[in-house]
């Protein structure tokens, strides 16, 4: 290490370059990105599942609001105007399934949670070799709806923690150089 300027740099092999050390710990992360409201985007066929679904996590969060399709292809119209921070789809539709929705949709680099009664290792295997984020089960009870608000925030909270660190990260290695000896 040597003084250059009155900075402190941090010579390693290879002529990497580091910058002077930021005084701002990572703990003081601003935390109102996390505590915004989430913006969900659910997709089912099944009319009443969907009601019942939006009213469910609308309460058990108050920061969840859902927008409901009731198609794959409604999905993708809103999807052409709307950024949601999470996508909730139903494994099976008639269009479909909730796996070639996320294959068609996937450059958006959404939170995709799917969502299916039809639940099995195969299809949780499938989902998650595509690059699906989360898979629940789905069921009726109000417990239940809690579990997905929480699975949702989880994945949500995950996105804009890696957005915040990728920002972070350019801002405050924006100046670093590598030296050629």
């Amino acid at each position: 290490m040597h003084a250059k300027k009155g900075v402190l740099i941090t010579r390693f092999p290879n002529n990497i370059v580091l910058p002077p050390r930021d005084t701002q710990p990572l703990s003081s992360i601003n935390q109102k990105n996390f505590d915004k409201d989430i913006h969900v985007l659910m997709v089912d066929d099944e009319k009443d599942q969907l009601t019942l679904a939006k009213l469910n996590l609308e309460n058990s969060d108050p920061r969840i609001n859902v927008t409901a399709a009731q198609s794959p292809a409604e999905a993708i119209t809103l999807l052409q105007t709307h950024r949601p921070d999470c996508i909730v789809s139903d494994y099976s539709m008639p269009e479909m399934t909730g796996i070639q929705l996320h294959s068609t949709i996937m450059e958006q680099d959404i939170p995709y949670i799917l969502y299916t009664s039809r639940g099995s290792e195969e299809i949780a295997k499938d989902a998650f070799s595509v690059g699906i984020d989360d898979y629940v089960k789905k069921d009726i009870s109000r417990a239940h709806y809690d579990f997905l608000a929480r699975r949702i925030q989880v994945a949500v909270d995950k996105k804009r923690s890696e957005s915040w660190y990728l920002t972070y990260s350019k801002k405050k290695y924006q100046n670093c150089r590598i030296w050629r000896a």
